[in-house]
């Protein structure tokens, strides 16, 4: 095998950070030469789809105070929110739903001054308003036998 059963072989990305693990999550933990010919075949192009999509998302949100956003740009926005999500769950050591859930009681505890505030702050942001966005979103599909497809 190319590397421990379970971990990404350091040839095929050569990522240390946990959050870029997460990112780019292992294909197939029991069979290393299949994670690594998965990740050599997929993870350019994930990598460019998701940088592509932190970039629309940037763009969309730099339009102004008020934005009224298409299904597809929508959509774009909440797989960035995702991404960045995950990353700030990750620098804060959030593995469970409980972690997620005792953020509030975290944050209570903490003073104003304390930089791990403004990253749960950030957090809980997002995190409503992609709910509030996927919200949005599905009321855009159309209901079954309605005639809209």
């Amino acid at each position: 095998g190319a590397g421990t059963r379970g971990e990404r072989p350091s040839h095929v990305s050569g990522e240390e950070d946990p959050a870029i693990r997460r990112l780019f999550p292992i294909a197939n933990r029991t069979d290393d030469e299949a994670a690594a010919e998965f990740a050599r075949l997929s993870e350019a192009g994930l990598r460019q789809r998701k940088r592509d999509n932190l970039l629309a998302a940037v763009e969309l949100l730099e339009r102004g105070d008020s934005i009224e956003l298409t299904p597809p740009q929508a959509h774009t926005l909440l797989v960035a929110l995702t991404d960045i999500r995950v990353v700030l769950g990750e620098r804060m050591g959030l593995r469970t739903d409980e972690d997620a859930a005792a953020l509030d009681g975290t944050a209570a505890a903490l003073g104003e001054d304390d930089p791990r505030l403004h990253f749960i702050l950030v957090y809980d942001f997002l995190t409503w308003l992609q709910e509030t966005l996927a919200t949005a979103l599905l009321q855009t599909v159309p209901e079954e036998g309605t005639g809209e497809d």
